[in-house]
């Protein structure tokens, strides 16, 4: 047990028996102090499941105890564990209503079950919690979507501070459901597909008029688009500032070359390329094309790449000859699994840019 937490009694014992009770004393205001100090950080992020029967889980429940602890909340990861009783008794729903620091929301199932799905009347408690919380800005649902959620998620334009939402796997028909949800959420300037199994380029492609004003898109993992067929997705969405997307080494059924258009990406400014089956040097080669060919007429600031797989580059130079012409706005790269000799990572007038090799 720690210190501060002996029963009064039992303290006043520990004094009695000791001689230097001045030390004891400053000790503990000590200890206390730097306790107090660290909850901020403790307390930022919390991860709780709704428990058995809806039960208030251990994070609320302290919580609760110590109700200043509220406004350090600023990310909640909820794991839906018990979500077929009565909505009645979900106890967790009125203490999440009091964050009214929180910025962010993780709905998720666990891990080891099989069917990845939530109850709608769990997640209408939920979202009607949340629209308690007047800072939220991000949503994320970690879990298989289907339109049978839509009912539901209508209700997140009650949410005007909300500005981003991440969709975990969405399924076929999810996506054709989604463009009159956009049209019903012109606030949101952020959508991020953390799965994309079930998403094909025609699919998405009836997507993109509605999203003018997405700036910060996720195209995550798991889809079967080229290299060409992400060139011509990105080419509909000019406005966006921040880009997450995971590159595949696919056969690319279209060989022909098409020069970059001056509206691919023009006021870009992050980049994150996750690549996978990327593995030989002619492979790498036309990554970086790829990557040249996307970026050429943005003011990119930082860049990320990522090899899922962990495939090594032992001769970067077309990445370099992208930093140098960079240099201008590029500020940040980290590049994992990228080998780099030290005198080649070096030229003039490119101290500015931080370079991070993993």
């Amino acid at each position: 047990m720690h210190v501060l937490d002996l029963p009064y009694d039992i303290l006043c014992c520990i004094f009695r028996a000791v001689p230097d009770t001045a030390t004891l004393l400053a000790s503990l205001r000590v200890c206390r102090t730097f306790s107090e100090a660290a909850l901020p950080c403790v307390y930022a992020q919390i991860v709780f499941d709704d428990g058995y029967k809806g039960r208030m889980g251990r994070a609320f429940r302290a919580i609760e105890a110590r109700p200043h602890l509220r406004g350090y909340v600023r990310g909640v990861q909820h794991v839906a564990t018990d979500m077929y009783i009565d909505p009645a008794q979900f106890s967790w729903a009125e203490p999440l209503s009091k964050l009214h620091s929180l910025t962010s929301y993780t709905l998720s199932t666990p891990q080891r079950r099989l069917m990845q799905f939530v109850s709608l009347d769990f997640l209408t408690v939920a979202i009607h919690a949340l629209a308690q919380c007047p800072n939220l800005r991000h949503i994320r649902f970690d879990f298989h979507l289907t339109t049978s959620y839509f009912a539901v998620l209508y209700l997140l334009a009650a949410l005007p501070r909300l500005r981003s939402v991440s969709f975990g796997r969405p399924s076929a028909l999810f996506f054709v459901r989604l463009v009159p949800w956009l049209r019903a959420m012109p606030h949101l300037d952020g959508l991020h597909m953390m799965d994309m199994t079930e998403l094909t380029v025609e699919r998405l492609q009836a997507v993109l008029p509605e999203m003018a004003n997405v700036t910060h898109l996720t195209l995550g993992p798991n889809h079967t688009f080229s290299s060409t067929a992400l060139l011509a997705v990105l080419e509909s969405l000019p406005q966006l500032l921040d880009l997450t997307v995971y590159y595949y080494n696919f056969p690319d059924k279209d060989n022909t070359t098409h020069p970059p258009s001056q509206r691919l990406l023009p006021v870009l400014h992050t980049l994150a390329v996750h690549h996978q089956d990327v593995t030989s040097a002619s492979d790498f080669s036309a990554l970086f094309t790829w990557l040249w060919d996307l970026c050429r007429h943005s003011p990119l600031r930082a860049l990320e790449i990522t090899s899922v797989d962990c495939s090594i580059c032992d001769n970067p130079d077309e990445l370099l000859e992208f930093v140098r012409a960079k240099e201008a706005t590029l500020r940040h790269v980290a590049a994992r699994h990228v080998y780099v000799k030290r005198d080649a990572a070096t030229w003039e007038k490119s101290q500015d840019v931080q370079v991070v090799v993993v």
